[in-house]
């Protein structure tokens, strides 16, 4: 069976399109083309969604139309093609979705990726602005799966001599490496529960007859239970993962972005890294099979509402669970902020190195703890030292 991309290739050459890759028409090669993926908040938390740049151009359907891409027809038969394990895992949707992405280009078409520049004989054009094309995309049912398999496929060539045909982007290698620092943090259980405020829409105020005034409707903040990293592990993932991250994560829209003076806005990237985080750590939590002697020791908390449904008690005696109040939520939340100071503030942290063995006794290692500062790594200093010296002798915390 023929690659998709290589259908899309003769496809264009059947309709004598340009091409960037200076295959003229009529030729039948192999396209190169760059798999990008992106983390789009939305209805029902947000959706991972996956799109693939082409060398060849493809017709346009609709003014905007991202002219270099793989339509959806073509996107979800190539990834299973070059890929089946993964994307058949994580269950891939090759549904009539699009997105809009924000991308540099000069003025006409979109410039291309990096990846797919190494591709190319022509001359990049200049870059002489930012611009939004809607491109076509598939929905990744289970982000994380996709993102772990794809971790360790990144060096790894897709079967059937696909390599040539679809490649890894930066992008999508950044969020491989995000998911992997997610499911650490998961793995030394290092989150908290959480209760979010959440204000409801107001519904549509009727409009006032006469001169009589229009009363505002005032909607009650409802709170809800869930998950959140300790403020260690966010600090950990989010400020490194912001300051490494691609502007192609940043790009991908639900609806085409509004304008910040001349330029198409961009996701702020630790918002978009603790949106991410905290809808898969709820997902994630959600998903757990909890024993029995854990669930009834939360009984009566607001615990009960951060589990599953299904595992704490039938759907009638889930509806009957008081709602939580404010109050309950200003304990939490003096409880969180005591925790997140103490965390913050302390700049020592235990850890351990495994010592040579002494010459005496080659086969015996030792294990030396140590004392580390979280904003120095570099120093380290024996904990025995530590407790030995005098309270005016010992580092202070800064």
């Amino acid at each position: 069976m023929k690659g998709t991309a290589q259908l899309a290739v003769q496809a264009g050459a059947k309709d004598g399109l340009p091409s960037r890759s200076g295959i003229g028409p009529g030729a039948t090669a192999r396209a190169a083309c760059v798999l990008h993926g992106a983390w789009v908040p939305g209805e029902a938390g947000g959706r991972f969604l996956v799109w693939a740049e082409t060398t060849d151009r493809t017709r346009r359907r609709r003014a905007g139309d991202h002219p270099f891409q793989l339509r959806r027809e073509q996107l979800a038969d190539a990834l299973a093609e070059a890929w089946p394990s993964p994307f058949e895992a994580a269950g891939v949707a090759s549904g009539r979705g699009s997105a809009w992405a924000v991308l540099p280009g000069d003025g006409e078409r979109p410039a291309p990726s990096l990846e797919l520049q190494a591709e190319l004989d022509e001359e990049i054009a200049a870059v002489t602005g930012w611009e939004t094309w809607r491109v076509d995309v598939a929905e990744v049912a289970d982000p994380l799966a996709l993102l772990r398999a794809l971790g360790q496929l990144t060096q790894v060539t897709p079967r059937t001599g696909a390599a040539q045909v679809i490649r890894i982007g930066d992008d999508v290698r950044f969020w491989s490496r995000l998911a992997a620092s997610f499911e650490r943090g998961v793995r030394h259980h290092e989150y908290l529960p959480a209760i979010y405020a959440v204000q409801p829409e107001a519904p549509p105020t009727p409009r006032a007859r006469g001169n009589r005034r229009r009363k505002v409707r005032k909607t009650a903040v409802r709170f809800e239970a869930g998950w959140e990293f300790s403020a260690t592990a966010e600090e950990s993932i989010v400020e490194p993962f912001a300051r490494a991250m691609p502007g192609a994560c940043r790009a991908l829209w639900a609806a085409a972005p509004s304008k910040t003076g001349e330029d198409p806005e961009l996701h702020e990237p630790r918002a978009l890294l603790r949106h991410f985080l905290a809808v898969h750590l709820h997902r994630l939590v959600g998903g757990t099979r909890f024993p029995q002697s854990a669930l009834k020791s939360v009984q009566g908390s607001f615990l009960v509402q951060a589990l599953p449904p299904a595992a704490t008690a039938g759907p009638g005696e889930r509806n009957r669970e008081a709602p939580i109040g404010e109050h309950t939520w200003a304990q939490w939340r003096r409880w969180r902020d005591r925790m997140r100071r103490s965390a913050l503030a302390a700049d020592e942290r235990v850890c351990f190195r495994l010592a040579d063995a002494k010459g005496g006794s080659p086969d015996t290692w030792r294990l030396e703890w140590l004392l580390s500062s979280r904003r120095d790594p570099s120093l380290l200093i024996p904990l025995a030292d530590y407790w030995g010296s005098g309270n005016s002798e010992r580092p202070a915390a800064r």
